[in-house]
């Protein structure tokens, strides 16, 4: 199966008139944006506010508060109290200690930290920014997103677009309130959850300085875990303030990444067989995310709903909207609808993505738009989502991508909703590369500026120029 996919792959880029992709490839130098500023989230990234903090070192470090300096040898601990300050290791070999902070180090470790760490208060708690070389950053960012077993071209692609992406965000600055550009989480992007290692240190150094460029502007690479077989318009996936869908960038646009043409996926019959078909011989068919589905009740479904839904309101009140009696959307305060009678698809994506939704329940009903609101708002928690492969996944706070279609199953005596069964595809928001994809189109024989390319196509891999 794999050689006839790499020979339709190989004669479909024939078709198109397949470039030297050399070309596009300036001389490596230093990047622009030199260091980087990270807000350490909490144990397993909850917010940023830490309670309390503790800080040790693998070598001597000093803490600098109030125009005094204070020196810790190895293995001792620093506690911060009411004061603003910054720790820096003694030697460039020293890595810095976070104590108790939870990842996914081995065994449990206690993670590191290159660089120097500036805690200050907030909200009765403290902020922990960690500066430093922003190549230095990416060590730790490419083990955290990309599996270090796919191999250093793998990390590579994985490479460029962080460091896109993270000198994007340095500009924007959006996390300025914290003193940081960046945090560690999803949200910015992942960073040392998993510690750096040689394929991710090779990766970095093999592309020192390369962005994604689009008619000379670098661009905010966006990526995701894992393509059901298409992506999604960057516009129908998250909104400007009040404004949804918004404008696409040409290189950020809906692809198809399979062998097969599913009609049109913004009708319901096109997505319900394309999101129930395990077979569709798609470039990430072999991956676990690449088909899944979860059953959850109507009393699951109507607990999720109504524990989430006045807090997703506050954070977008311009996308969640209680419907009144004429059908019209207001916007007044989302608590409950009550129990859940019906989910009511009003548009996708070219994707077949989600955009918006009404949910109707006993006691109103609530218009919701965006994937990050549905996914929330119908969160599978413990319920265990049944993988691809057959294996399972629990815990989740969120549905694995706004790619599925829904069975519904009805009382036939009470005409009440007993559950429903969500088809999905995919895991992760949809939009720019797959980091699974990346994984299939190497093992097509492309290699990493050809993958940069296909995912992003009308850039080019450059220099971040001042």
């Amino acid at each position: 199966m794999k050689i006839i996919i790499f020979l339709a792959f190989a004669i479909l880029l024939s078709a198109c008139g397949r470039e030297d992709y050399g070309e596009y490839i300036t001389e490596a130098t230093e990047a622009t944006e030199k260091t980087i500023r990270v807000a350490i989230g909490n144990s397993n990234f909850m917010g940023l506010v830490h309670g309390s903090v503790e800080i040790s070192g693998t070598s001597a470090f000093v803490v600098s508060a109030d125009d005094k300096i204070t020196r810790f040898n190895a293995g001792e601990i620093f506690e911060a109290s009411s004061k603003n300050y910054k720790i820096s290791p003694v030697y460039q070999s020293g890595r810095l200690k976070v104590i108790g902070l939870e990842r996914n180090w081995a065994n449990g470790e206690t993670p590191q930290f290159r660089g120097v760490m500036q805690i200050s208060q907030m909200d009765g708690g403290f902020i922990i920014v960690n500066e430093l070389p922003l190549e230095e950053y990416l060590y730790a960012v490419i083990p955290s997103e990309m599996p270090s077993s796919f191999g250093v071209e793998a990390s590579k692609v994985q490479a460029v677009t962080a460091r896109s992406f993270a000198i994007r965000q340095i500009r924007e600055n959006r996390f300025s309130e914290f003193g940081a550009h960046v945090d560690d989480s999803v949200i910015s992007q992942v960073y040392n959850n998993i510690p750096e290692n040689d394929v991710s240190i090779k990766a970095v150094r093999a592309t020192r300085g390369l962005v994604l460029k689009y008619e000379g502007e670098i661009i905010s690479a966006n990526y995701f875990s894992t393509s059901g077989g298409t992506t999604a318009n960057f516009g129908e996936v998250w909104a400007n303030g009040g404004e949804f869908p918004v404008e696409t960038p040409s290189f950020l646009r809906a692809r198809a990444h399979m062998f097969y043409h599913p009609g049109d996926l913004r009708t319901e019959a096109a997505a319900a067989y394309f999101f129930r078909n395990k077979e569709i011989p798609a470039f990430e068919r072999e991956f676990p995310w690449f088909r899944w589905e979860v059953t959850m009740t109507a009393d699951e479904l109507s607990e999720r709903i109504n524990e989430n839904l006045l807090h997703r309101q506050q954070a977008n009140p311009d996308m969640i909207h209680l419907i009144n009696e004429y059908g019209e959307a207001t916007h007044e305060p989302a608590e409950t609808i009550g129990i859940l009678q019906n989910i009511e698809v009003v548009r996708r994506g070219q994707g077949g993505n989600l955009m918006e939704v009404i949910f109707r329940g006993t006691e109103g009903d609530v218009r919701v738009k965006t994937e990050f609101n549905i996914r929330a708002l119908l969160n599978p928690r413990e319920i265990p989502v049944i993988r691809h492969d057959g294996s399972t996944a629990s815990n989740l706070n969120l549905l694995p991508s706004a790619f599925f279609t829904k069975e519904v199953n009805i009382c036939p005596l009470t005409g009440e909703l007993q559950y429903i069964t969500f088809h999905g595809g995919g895991n992760g928001h949809g939009v720019g590369m797959s980091q699974n994809g990346v994984r299939a189109l190497l093992d097509m024989g492309l290699t990493y500026v050809e993958i940069l390319r296909h995912f992003y196509p009308g850039t080019e891999v450059n220099h971040a120029k001042p």
